[in-house]
């Protein structure tokens, strides 16, 4: 929870906390109502009491208290280890909060940019949560407060984790707020399944104190080596009218094609990949946010049989797409705050609007590209609440390649029903279904199923093919266990099914649908900038083949629950 200014008294700490955070926005979010999240109102510092503003208040002044990691006034988190986090802790610069703000002084009091402001201040991985208050409000003016508390943001160390029947360890350094700066640098070793990997990044999302985004990757690994560079002023807000990027990568390294979990095919991939874009809105019009995009892509793929293999046999086609591309994105702006949904112990900002966004792009020789065609990118989706207690969302993707000698290309169309019901404060019900269609994939965009892709009881990589269909079902439980005040602790209870089936490279038999029955521990870290969330999963599969294991174990790190 949050303290105020030491100025201030104890008793008004404990009634911000409370009453301003619980009472107010914590209740609202614990009964998982369905009400746009621009319109709760904002609160009273002090009180916590909600306060009606015009539109025709100036805003005088905004106070920005950036609070440190734990709370030295909470009896619970004055000590000794605690203090030390907190004195080794930079703090984040005020003027990178501030960077962040779509209200500034002078500017006429707006409760949906206020919204906004508290969205984007705490998506930055450097701020677990955030709210902003009224401080003082008289005639038409009113002083407001953004209220921070960072997380700890560098992470030496070694990690873990086993999924699918396969092991991945990794070491190095990250600090993802660099003197309080919001850059993130990283120098790390990984290894999994696929690779051994050795790499270093560096990102400042607010270049020179603007919105000018930046990323630079460079990677040293046992099959290829990596570079990318990207340079961009995104969309960051739903009223933005301008917005640009430049991207560049060079990758090369080994792809494998899996079957019954097991390596079947394998194959070196190079890739060069540019792109240029520039987009323009008319910003939030109505409810909804239209925008409009130009650009250019280079993408060529070279793949060439292993030298050291005595199974690359199977090699994608070689691919050199250069085209320039249109395309239009429709934003309707409807968040909900919730708590305790996908994540544990902090605000979500859950998307409920309508969206939709396509890009068509035009494949012809005499612009460099090996084919003449049309490519295609889309995504939408929808969602519909019934009740204070129920949530559907919808979502789908439509892309592939139309080429005037093949036709329909790599074209993969896909949907995902997720449906969310809130059985108590502390119990939800999870259901997903999803699946997917392909024609022609490529070789390299093959359809798989198993350990790390849904089915928890299976080896990784465990079906391939060119359709897939998968079905999960999830008791989740929210406990109130809050271990040394560092991480929130949840279980689940899982159900999957699913199956590949169509074209399958490696000439394997299908064996149709796969189920698996288990379940598993979570664990949010309440304090770390890693923003993910331990899943250590028991799941027993009930079909399959006879020499799979009858235990897998699962632990992975993933951004939801």
């Amino acid at each position: 929870m949050f303290s105020r200014n030491k100025l201030r008294s104890v008793s008004q700490r404990i009634s911000l906390t409370a009453i301003s955070c619980t009472a107010l926005l914590g209740g609202l979010i614990a009964k998982d109502t369905h009400a746009n999240a621009a319109n709760i109102p904002i609160s009273d510092c002090v009180t916590g009491a909600p306060v009606t503003i015009g539109s025709s208040v100036t805003i005088r002044k905004i106070n920005i208290d950036n609070q440190n990691i734990f709370d030295l006034d909470n009896p619970d988190e004055n000590n000794v280890l605690f203090k030390t986090a907190n004195m080794l802790h930079i703090q984040t610069r005020k003027n990178v909060i501030r960077q962040r703000m779509l209200i500034q002084p002078g500017d006429n009091y707006s409760l949906r940019l206020v919204r906004e402001t508290e969205r984007i201040a705490r998506a930055a991985p450097f701020i677990y949560d955030d709210y902003i208050c009224v401080r003082k409000l008289e005639d038409d003016q009113v002083d407001l407060e953004l209220v921070t508390r960072d997380v700890w943001t560098l992470r030496p160390g070694i990690s873990a984790g086993r999924k699918g029947g396969k092991n991945s360890a990794s070491f190095g350094i990250e600090e993802k707020n660099l003197f309080g700066t919001g850059v993130e640098i990283s120098v790390g070793y990984s290894s999994d399944v696929d690779r051994d990997t050795t790499l270093f990044t560096l990102k400042d999302r607010n270049i020179l104190n603007t919105w000018i985004s930046g990323n630079l990757t460079v990677g040293s690994s046992s099959d290829g080596n990596t570079l990318g560079l990207s340079l961009s002023e995104p969309f960051y807000s739903l009223d933005t009218k301008h917005a640009w990027q430049l991207q560049y990568l060079d990758d090369e390294r080994k792809e494998f094609i899996y079957d019954r979990g097991e390596i079947a095919d394998e194959f070196q991939r190079e890739q060069s990949y540019q792109r240029a874009t520039y987009g323009w809105s008319n910003g939030l019009k109505n409810g909804w946010a239209r925008r409009f995009t130009v650009g250019a892509v280079r993408d060529i793929n070279t793949f060439s049989q292993l030298d050291s293999s005595a199974i690359s046999t199977l090699i994608p086609e070689d691919r050199e797409f250069q085209y320039p591309f249109i395309g239009f994105e429709l934003v309707e702006d409807h968040f909900e705050l919730a708590r305790d949904r996908d994540q544990m112990g902090r605000t979500e900002d859950f998307y409920l609007g309508t969206g939709f966004s396509a890009s068509l792009g035009l494949l012809s020789e005499s612009l460099g590209s090996d084919r003449d065609g049309l490519i295609l990118q889309s995504s939408w989706n929808y969602s519909l609440s019934s009740g204070e207690k129920t949530r559907w969302l919808l979502d789908g993707n439509l892309s592939g390649r139309w080429e005037n000698t093949k036709g329909l290309e790599n074209a993969r169309i896909g949907a995902r029903l997720r449906y969310y019901y809130r059985q108590s404060p502390k119990r939800l019900l999870f259901i997903s279904l999803a699946g997917t269609l392909g024609e022609d994939l490529d070789l390299d965009n093959l359809l798989e199923l198993g350990g790390d892709s849904g089915l928890r009881g299976y080896p990784l990589r465990y079906q391939t093919g060119d359709k897939r269909a998968l079905m999960t079902v999830e008791q989740r439980y929210f406990t109130s266990w809050y271990p040394f005040r560092l991480f929130y602790v949840g279980a689940a209870a899982f159900f999957d099914i699913g199956r590949t089936w169509g074209n399958n490279p490696v000439g394997q038999g299908n064996i149709g649908l796969l189920k698996d029955i288990g379940v598993g521990l979570r664990l949010a870290s309440s304090r770390s900038s890693t923003g993910t969330m331990i899943h250590i999963d028991f799941a027993m599969p009930l079909d399959g083949d006879s020499d799979i294991s009858n235990l897998q174990i699962n632990i992975a790190a993933k951004k939801g629950f």
